[in-house]
């Protein structure tokens, strides 16, 4: 992000993110959904919770679909994930 020119602050846990003084300044979040302590999920609630609009966009191992979901666009992610996960097992 800082190679795009971009000024970023990183944070050890979504708990050091709450707590930091540096929160009222963030224009937008990039989270994982496995953090340790609290979730991406649920740091995400709790911001929604006290109204942030800050937008957050998550990084994760596990896909996600927005909904409405199209069969093609949900089929394509099955056969995706089966052949990383045949991958890992079977490595070359």
């Amino acid at each position: 992000m800082r190679a795009a020119g971009f000024l970023t602050d990183t944070f050890a846990s979504a708990e050091d993110y709450l707590y930091s003084a540096k929160r009222q300044d963030t224009m937008c979040l990039i989270l994982d959904v496995r953090l340790p302590g609290m979730s991406g999920i649920e740091l995400q609630r709790r911001l929604r919770d006290a109204n942030s609009q800050v937008p957050i966009i998550f990084i994760t191992a596990a896909g996600f679909l927005n909904k409405p979901v199209r069969s093609d666009t949900l089929l394509k992610e099955i056969h995706a994930a089966l052949e990383n996960a045949a991958r890992d097992r079977h490595p070359r």
